[in-house]
C-alpha cells in the first residue's frame, strides 16, 4: 500500500470538479429543501389531526343534542 492510496483520487483531465463554494451551496439548497418540505409535512398532519377532532366535537355535540332532545 502506498501512501497516496488512502488520498482521494486526482480528477478527469477535462472533468469538472467542485469547489468548496459549490459544495456549500448545493447542502444549504438540499437542506433549505428539507426543512421546507418537513415543516410543511408537519403542518398538513397537524391541520389534519385539528379536523378530526373538530368534526369529532361537532359529532358528538349532534349526538348529545339529539339524545337530550328525545323524550320517552
Amino acid at each position: 500500500m502506498r501512501d497516496t492510496d488512502h488520498f482521494p483520487p486526482e480528477p478527469p483531465k477535462g472533468g469538472r470538479t467542485l469547489s468548496d463554494q459549490d459544495v456549500q451551496a448545493i447542502v444549504f439548497q438540499l437542506r433549505q429543501q428539507l426543512t421546507d418540505e418537513f415543516y410543511n409535512d408537519l403542518g398538513r398532519g397537524l391541520w389534519a389531526w385539528i379536523k378530526k377532532i373538530a368534526i369529532g366535537a361537532i359529532l358528538a355535540l349532534a349526538a348529545y343534542g339529539a339524545a337530550k332532545g328525545m323524550k320517552f
